[in-house]
C-alpha cells in the first residue's frame, strides 16, 4: 500500500525537522522525506499552496529498481482504500466484463443495493474511474472509518488547496431553526413524518430499530448543537435558523445571496478536518440510491467576487461526500458573494453562532479565532485583542493592542510570554506520531521521526510541559508507575490546563487524572512526575495509541448492545426495573434513558422515597395527585418531560437490566 502524505503533514515535518541537529542523518532524512512528491502534479501543486517554499528543495520521488513508482501500480481489491488520483479520474468506457467483476467485490456485494445509474453520473457513461471511486468507498465503509478519522488524512488529494483552518475555528451556522433543534424525542415522535426504506410513509413505531436509533442519535446531536446555539446567544423561539438570520443581516449589509449549481470539484474546502466517517457514509448513501438527492439539498459557499473562486462554509460533510462519489456532479449552494474570510469573519457577529472541533466538543468562544492568518497579525475578537506570531502560535485575549503586538512580534510584553522551545500543536505532534507508526519498522524514515517527535513539545498555560509519549511517574494507590502518556485533552471550562491526561503502563493498564490531581512539576505534589520524552520509541508508542482505539471500539459496541436492549424493552420515566449489580439484584425506577451512550438512568432515591413510590405504582393512584402529596420528596418536576436533574440520576449500563417489573400509568 502506498503511503499518502497530505500538504499539512508535509508542512509538519518541515518544522519538525527545525529541532533536529543541523548535519545529522535524521534531520537529512526526514527532511527528504518531506521533499519528496509521488507525483509531478502533486509537487506542483503543493509549490502553488507554498509561494514561499524553494522548488530547488523539492523534487518527486525516483522510480524504484523496478521501473515504476508506487503511484503506477494499477489498483487491487487489496489497495482500494488508496487513494488513486489517475484512477479515479479515469474516462475509459468500463466493459460489461470490468462491471461484473466491480459487482462481484466483497465490498461492493456489502454495500447490497447499488445504483449503477448514480454511478455513472449525468452523462450515464459508467467509466473506470466511476468503479474505482465506489469501489474505494465500499472499502473503507467494510473497514470501518473511527469517528474522530480526518477526512483530509483518508483522502488528501481532495483537500490540497483548502484554506487550511481547522474545524474547532469554523463557524457552526445552523441550517434548522433552534426551535426545532431542541425538541425532544417524545416532540419529535409526535409531530415529524417518516418514510421507510421505500419511502412510504410511515409511523415512527413501523420504522425498524437500526433507523430509529439513528434518529435518536440524530435529535440528540441537534439538541446538543441547539443548546451551544442558546449559550451563543440564540433565542430559543426563533422560527428562523441561525444561517436565514445571518443571511438576511448580509443582505441588509448590501451583500448579495444568490442561488446557483456549481461541479463539487470545482468547489474549494474552507477546513482543513472534516470528518471522514460521515464523509463515507454520505457517499455510500449516495451510490446506493439512498440519499440521491444530496446535490438538490443547497450547501452554503462564499463567492470572492474579484478571483471567482468559490468556496464552502457550511456544508463540507456533505461537499465531501459527494466530490468523493461524483467530483463531477453539480451541486445546489447559496452564494455569498464576499470573499471567504470576510464572510467568516462576519458570521461570528451572528447571535448563535458558535465554534465546536472536529469531535463535536463546543470550543470555548474566548479561544482565538485563527482564521489561517498570517504569522504576525492582531485582530480584534468580542471586543477583545487577540495575535498570531511567526512561529504561528496564536495568543490572546490581551489586555492591549500594544500586548498583542508586543506577541506577534515575538517580544515579550504584558499580554502573554512568547516562548523559546520548540513547539507544536498536540495534533500535529500525534499526526505526526500517527504518520511513524504507519512506516516500515526499522525503516530510516520512521527512526528519523520518532527522533525528531522526542525532541518536540507543547505550549502549555503554565508549569511543566507534558505531551504525548512522555513518560511519567503516577502515584496510584498501589505504589508508584512508570507510564507512557498517551492522551492529553483540554475542555473549555476548565481554567486550568490541562483537564486531563490518560497515561497507558508497559504491561497495558490505563491510568487517568482530572487537572486537579495532576499538578505533575509541583515539588508540594509527588501524585505525578514529569520523566521527560518517551525512551521507548514509535513501536511502544503506536501500541497504546492502538489499545486506546481498540478501548474505544469496545465503548462503541458496548452503547450499541445497550442501545438495542433499551429500544427492545421500550423504557420510560417511571418504570421500574429489576437491575443486576455485581453483589445483588434491586429494583430500581427508571429516570430516563439514554440511546446514544446506551445506558439506562437510575433514580438516586433513599429506601423510603422508593418504597412510597411503588406503593403509588400498586395502587394505580394518579402520580400527580400523589406528587403533590409527597413533593419533599418527589420534586413538582418529577413528571416533567425533562425530568429530574442529572445531579439525583445514576448511569449505568442497560446490560444489568433484568426485566421491566412494572410499566408507569
Amino acid at each position: 500500500m502506498s503511503l499518502k502524505i497530505s500538504s499539512a503533514d508535509k508542512v509538519s515535518l518541515i518544522k519538525l525537522a527545525s529541532v533536529l541537529p543541523q548535519g545529522s542523518s535524521e534531520r537529512k532524512q526526514v527532511l527528504k522525506f518531506a521533499r519528496e512528491f509521488a507525483t509531478e502534479e502533486s509537487l506542483k501543486k503543493y509549490l502553488k499552496d507554498h509561494p514561499n517554499a524553494d522548488p530547488k528543495k523539492h523534487s518527486v520521488k525516483k522510480k524504484d529498481d523496478s521501473g515504476s513508482s508506487s503511484s503506477d501500480k494499477k489498483p487491487t481489491p487489496g489497495s482500494l482504500l488508496d487513494v488513486d488520483e489517475k484512477g479515479f479520474a479515469d474516462p475509459t468506457p468500463a466493459s460489461e466484463a470490468e462491471i461484473e467483476g466491480f459487482k462481484n467485490l466483497p465490498a461492493i456485494k456489502n454495500l447490497g443495493k447499488i445504483n449503477l445509474s448514480i454511478i455513472a453520473g449525468d452523462d450515464k457513461k459508467i467509466t473506470k474511474g466511476d468503479l474505482t471511486r465506489a469501489a474505494h468507498v465500499a472499502a473503507h465503509i467494510e473497514k470501518g472509518l473511527a469517528d474522530s478519522a480526518d477526512y483530509c488524512k483518508v483522502n488528501p488529494p481532495a483537500c490540497e488547496g483548502n484554506l487550511g483552518i481547522t474545524r474547532d475555528n469554523m463557524p457552526q451556522v445552523m441550517e434548522k431553526p433552534v426551535k426545532q433543534m431542541l425538541k425532544s424525542d417524545e416532540e419529535h415522535i409526535k409531530t415529524d413524518e417518516f418514510k421507510d426504506k421505500d419511502k412510504k410513509k410511515v409511523s415512527f413505531d413501523q420504522l425498524d430499530e437500526k433507523t430509529q436509533a439513528k434518529l435518536r442519535k440524530g435529535w440528540a446531536e441537534d439538541r446538543k448543537k441547539g443548546q451551544a446555539a442558546v449559550d451563543a446567544g440564540a433565542d430559543p423561539n426563533e422560527d428562523r435558523s441561525t444561517q436565514q438570520i445571518w443571511l438576511d443581516s448580509l443582505k441588509d449589509e448590501g451583500i448579495e445571496i444568490n442561488e446557483d449549481s456549481i461541479p463539487v470539484g470545482e468547489l474549494i474546502a474552507s477546513q482543513a478536518e472534516i470528518k471522514a466517517k460521515k464523509s463515507y457514509e454520505l457517499a455510500r448513501d449516495y451510490i446506493t440510491g439512498a440519499f440521491d438527492n444530496m446535490a438538490d439539498l443547497p450547501i452554503l459557499v462564499a463567492r470572492d467576487p474579484s478571483t471567482g473562486e468559490t468556496t464552502v462554509i457550511d456544508g463540507h460533510h456533505r461537499y465531501a461526500g459527494l466530490l468523493t462519489a461524483d467530483p463531477k456532479k453539480k451541486m445546489k449552494v447559496r452564494v455569498i458573494e464576499a470573499p471567504i474570510r470576510d464572510a467568516l469573519e462576519r458570521s461570528f457577529n451572528v447571535p448563535g453562532v458558535f465554534r465546536a472541533d472536529l469531535q463535536d466538543n463546543i470550543v470555548d468562544p474566548n479561544q482565538p479565532l485563527d482564521l489561517a492568518r498570517k504569522p504576525g497579525t492582531t485582530w480584534q475578537q468580542k471586543d477583545k485583542w487577540y495575535a498570531k506570531n511567526k512561529k504561528k502560535e496564536t495568543g490572546g485575549p490581551f489586555e492591549s493592542k500594544e500586548a498583542a503586538d508586543n506577541f506577534a512580534k515575538g517580544k515579550k510584553g504584558k499580554g502573554k510570554k512568547s516562548s523559546s522551545l520548540k513547539t507544536a500543536s498536540a495534533s500535529e505532534r500525534i499526526a505526526l506520531i500517527r504518520l511513524a507508526s504507519s512506516l516500515p519498522k526499522g525503516s530510516a524514515e520512521r527512526k528519523a521521526l520518532l527522533a525528531g517527535i522526542s525532541m518536540v513539545k507543547t505550549s502549555s498555560k503554565g508549569g511543566e510541559v507534558i505531551t504525548v509519549g512522555d513518560r511519567v511517574k503516577i502515584q496510584t494507590s498501589r505504589g508508584s508507575v512508570v507510564a507512557t502518556v498517551v492522551e492529553v485533552t483540554t475542555n473549555w471550562r476548565a481554567r486550568t490546563w490541562p483537564h486531563e491526561i490518560r497515561f497507558t503502563t508497559d504491561d497495558g493498564k490505563d491510568y487517568h487524572g482530572k487537572r486537579k490531581s495532576i499538578e505533575y512539576s509541583a515539588p508540594e505534589n509527588k501524585g505525578t512526575v514529569y520523566l521527560g520524552p518517551s525512551t521507548l520509541g514509535g513501536d511502544a508508542l503506536s501500541e497504546s495509541l492502538a489499545r486506546r482505539d481498540k478501548m474505544q471500539d469496545k465503548k462503541e459496541e458496548r452503547a450499541r448492545s445497550g442501545e438495542d436492549i433499551l429500544l427492545d424493552m421500550k423504557l420510560k420515566k417511571g418504570d421500574v426495573i429489576l437491575y443486576r449489580y455485581s453483589n445483588a439484584l434491586q429494583k430500581e425506577v427508571v429516570a430516563g434513558v439514554n440511546y446514544q451512550t446506551g445506558k439506562v438512568g437510575i433514580e438516586r432515591f433513599n429506601e423510603y422515597q422508593k418504597k412510597r413510590y411503588f406503593e403509588i405504582l400498586s395502587e394505580r393512584k394518579s402520580q400527580l395527585e400523589e406528587i403533590k402529596l409527597f413533593g419533599e420528596f418527589f420534586g413538582e418536576g418529577f413528571l416533567n418531560k425533562r425530568g429530574p436533574s442529572d445531579r439525583s440520576v445514576r448511569w449505568l449500563p442497560a446490560s444489568g437490566i433484568e426485566k421491566v417489573l412494572e410499566r408507569a400509568s
